[in-house]
């Protein structure tokens, strides 16, 4: 390895250290969204470390094909020094800074789609359910008035055949009359079935 190219790998690390200060911290922060399970905390953890240490090796087998040596370890520590001592606490409030705009980027697209989508889809649903109910409701009643009207006039040709007809002959026609009663009673009881389960 050359005096150039041990100083570009030097270099190299120093800034890959000071990157992974970033990265850690970022990931740190991150973290205290899934603290409370443990298997994701560990699974997440070794993942992070296994990216961090696949790109770090290749930024080195970019700057000389890979060889590791001892300074290179060091040098990468003293990069992440450089970030604890100058850019540690500048950067965890420039991250609770941009962390608070996106929580109230979120916040605001999330009030704004209930606000003109959801809510006007709601009430939507809501007025076409109210007014369906109100048609059902109306129709029942018309049907129950119709039938009241049609058979209100041979109500009363029956009350006058009972009076003229001989006594056999209405016995006749009243066991008919009761026949189509039952029948027009369960057909109105099985409409109200009908009509309440719609509702």
């Amino acid at each position: 390895m050359t005096l150039n190219t041990q100083l570009l790998t030097m270099l190299s690390m120093m800034i890959g250290g000071i990157y992974l200060g970033f990265a850690t911290e970022t990931f740190r922060r991150a973290a205290m969204t899934w603290k409370s399970n443990l298997i994701l905390s560990y699974v997440f953890e070794i993942c992070f470390w296994i990216t961090q240490t696949c790109i770090l090796f290749f930024v080195l087998y970019n700057v000389n094909e890979g060889e590791l040596r001892f300074f290179i370890f060091l040098a990468c520590l003293l990069g992440f020094s450089i970030y604890t001592v100058l850019f540690k606490a500048m950067y965890k409030r420039l991250l609770e800074f941009f962390i608070k705009i996106m929580k109230t980027t979120i916040k605001w697209t999330i009030q704004t789609i209930n606000v003109l989508i959801i809510h006007p889809i709601k009430w939507t649903i809501q007025m076409i359910i109210t007014i369906l109910l109100y048609v059902v409701h109306v129709c029942r009643h018309l049907l129950f008035f119709l039938f009241k009207i049609l058979f209100y006039p041979i109500k009363l040709l029956i009350n006058v055949m009972k009076i003229i007809l001989p006594e056999k002959v209405v016995k006749n026609i009243t066991s008919m009359a009761t026949f189509c009663s039952t029948i027009i009673y369960k057909l109105k009881k099985w409409l109200k079935k009908v009509f309440l389960k719609r509702r």
